[in-house]
């Protein structure tokens, strides 16, 4: 789990390589200089791209976004939705509207359907595929409660049917909301979006190219196939839990680690509204020792794409959770008083890709990064449940001797179709890819266009290469890239979970990773069950320090945080600021203020020898103002050895606390504003 700060600093303290470390960190503002000069304004000869930038948001099919993109005939191919009989059948065990028989396809009527959230994990996209709940007492239930064969089809080379979308619906939510819905409810899950409602991604994927049959790798849910998506397997894990499984148990190699032994730049940038990156977490076996040098906060993207320093590979993360602006389907619904979903995700993603298609094309560095030389990726993690009418394909395993994974699954199957772009000046406007592609088309592209060594697993030695589609000989000029304009984002006002509240899907699962590394490193078992713990019992265990360490959670200052940017403002928060509650817990002398802080202004909050509070940039004039907060240092003359074991010291100390104040957010009753929430402050480490 890596903690952001403020962007546009030095990157911070990390620990040793192999070991799970909570960095630290702030942006950094510069990349190896060598890269930087081997980089020129159009790509090197023989390619025609320098760099890579992908973003990955969640949970949306092709149909669900892009189905309607082109009417038939503007385009030579284009697999959509219109012109087609397209529908699912109405289950007649369903309460309501049975007697239609029938539920087809339409057009979204708000933009945060479906809402609530559609069933994702592998036993909910087997009843989409294949209209299949088996045993019958899995309908109506969470899938953590289901059995064997989790609703999978006897047949293992049955081919889908896609019409169970509807059934898999109905279920789904009456085991979240504990009833059925009503046909109006259900009949969210066969809509779709017109390009009216989705302009950006609508007119990115006009003015380039759009691949119409771009499936995900495994027909599940987020952190397997975001797994895939670097590492071209998850190491036999198919759903998100048990929450250990992918900090603690994911030790496949990754598309990031070729990258730095070919002397290859590479960083993910995280949505400042994330204080943890996902991409981190579910690589941490491999990753832990690049977290205080790879990854930073999104505002480094946009530096460092004005200055021409973007690395060889980027890759950005939306915010995933509170206020996310991921396209994710609304997920309030389904815990009642809980304050998750911004007024649609949709509309927010639509804002940050839009930024971030703009700092692509804006990009004019010579000698650098620029948008000439770089390939720019729309992608998402996987179909999130919503309607797609496409049949996946059958794939091959990323082992094929090893042994079935989690739930029994080959691997052996990709998931359904999910939106996919490819920007670049070499790519003609309305170009549709009608073959076969999956993520992992991302790892064989980066593969062959550098020198990273032989294919991860089977699984990316036999994906297409995404270099092929660019196909002219001459870059298009900026002023030819279509301009964008997103639809105007609601504010968000509310709070977070209330305390007395169970945690949402999220907040389970982050708990769940911190009470898992707190076993791990301490072990210390906490009888705290996740699944039901309330947001008063988390916010209780994740600000009580390891014992051995003696820290607890910095106390909540006053409410000194700004209130959020403009929302008609192109690269401002789409949230509105409601204060925090004052602190309940006593100010501790000589301590950091857990500090909240604008997105370009860091101010660390301290309290001096009287006791009164002064901000970091007051520190050299009061005097008795501590330098740091810390274990103390190695005394004069240690040498390097006092220092690493003072360093030692301090990353035992921070290590586990850092971790557990992944779901402090979550579980806290805190401001809505996405970039107020409470940062590490800088300074704070040696």
């Amino acid at each position: 789990m890596i903690w952001l700060v403020e962007p546009g600093r030095s990157v911070g303290q990390a620990g040793a390589a192999g070991s799970w470390v909570i960095a630290l960190m702030e942006c950094g503002d510069g990349w190896d200089a060598a890269f930087r000069e081997r980089t020129v304004a159009k790509a090197d000869a023989g390619h025609k791209f320098d760099h890579v930038v992908s973003v990955m948001f969640e949970n949306r099919s092709f149909d669900n976004l892009l189905g309607r993109l082109y009417q038939p005939g503007e385009v030579p191919s284009f697999e959509g939705v219109i012109g087609k009989d397209l529908s699912n059948p109405i289950p007649e065990w369903a309460e309501h509207g049975a007697d239609r028989k029938v539920l087809p396809y339409g057009v979204a009527a708000t933009m945060d359907a479906p809402n609530p959230d559609s069933g994702e994990e592998f036993t909910h996209v087997n009843t989409q595929l294949y209209g299949i709940i088996d045993p019958p007492g899995n309908r109506g239930i969470m899938s953590e409660q289901m059995a064997a064969p989790f609703n999978a089809p006897a047949d293992p080379h049955a081919a889908p049917t896609m019409d169970g979308f509807v059934a898999d619906y109905i279920s789904a939510f009456t085991a979240e909301m504990g009833r059925q819905p009503t046909y109006e409810e259900y009949a969210q899950i066969m809509t779709g979006y017109t390009p009216g409602q989705v302009p950006v991604l609508s007119t990115i994927a006009r003015g380039f190219a759009t691949f119409d049959h771009w499936h995900c790798d495994v027909p599940s849910q987020t952190f397997t196939n975001r797994s895939f998506y670097h590492a071209a397997t998850a190491s036999g894990f198919v759903v998100n839990a048990p929450y250990k499984n992918f900090p603690l148990n994911n030790d496949a190699e990754t598309i990031f680690e070729r990258l730095d032994a070919a002397g290859l730049p590479w960083r993910v940038y995280v949505d400042p509204g994330m204080r943890m990156s996902a991409t981190g977490m579910i690589h941490a076996a491999r990753l832990s020792g690049h977290f205080a040098t790879n990854f930073s906060t999104l505002d480094g993207f946009f530096g460092d794409a004005e200055r021409g320093t973007l690395p060889a590979y980027s890759f950005i993360e939306p915010c995933l959770i509170h206020a996310h602006n991921d396209y994710h389907p609304a997920v309030n619904a389904v815990f009642a008083g809980v304050e998750v979903d911004p007024p649609s995700s949709i509309l927010g993603g639509e804002e940050l890709l839009a930024r971030i298609y703009t700092a692509v094309r804006a990009s004019s560095t010579a000698g650098g990064s620029n948008f000439a030389n770089t390939l720019f990726l729309v992608a998402f993690d996987e179909h999130g449940g919503t309607y797609d009418h496409v049949v996946p394909p059958r794939v091959d395993p990323p082992g094929p001797a090893a042994p079935p994974g989690q739930m029994g699954f080959c691997f052996d199957r990709a998931g359904i179709r999910i939106p996919t772009l490819a920007v670049s000046a070499y790519i003609d406007p309305r170009t549709v890819i009608t073959s076969g592609y999956r993520n992992t088309s991302l790892i064989r592209t980066l593969r062959e266009r550098w020198p990273l060594g032989p294919p991860l697993t089977a699984r990316d030695a036999t994906a297409p290469d995404i270099a092929t589609v660019l196909t002219r000989a001459t870059p298009r000029a900026q002023e030819d890239w279509p301009e964008v304009t997103p639809r105007p984002v609601p504010q968000l006002l509310g709070t977070l979970l209330p305390l007395d509240k169970r945690l949402p899907p999220l907040g389970q699962y982050l708990l769940g990773v911190a009470i898992a590394l707190d076993t791990k490193y301490t072990g210390h078992v906490p009888d705290l069950d996740p699944r039901t713990a309330t947001g008063q019992q988390a916010n209780d265990y994740i600000t009580t320090g390891p014992p051995e360490s003696g820290l607890a959670s910095p106390p909540t200052p006053p409410d000194h945080r700004p209130a959020c940017r403009d929302p008609s403002a192109a690269s401002g928060s789409h949230c509105s600021h409601v204060p925090a509650p004052p602190s309940r817990r006593p100010l501790r002398a000589g301590r950091d203020w857990d500090t909240d802080m604008p997105r370009k202004t860091a101010h660390v909050w301290r309290r001096n020898a009287a006791g009164k509070p002064i901000r970091s940039s007051d520190r050299a004039r009061v005097p008795g103002a501590p330098r740091r907060v810390g274990p103390p240092g190695p005394q004069p003359g240690a040498g390097a050895a006092g220092r690493r074991g003072a360093q030692r010291c301090r990353l035992d100390q921070i290590r586990l606390y850092s971790a557990k104040r992944c779901v402090v957010a979550l579980a806290k009753e805190r401001s809505a504003c996405m970039t107020a929430w409470p940062r590490w402050p800088p300074g704070t480490l040696p």
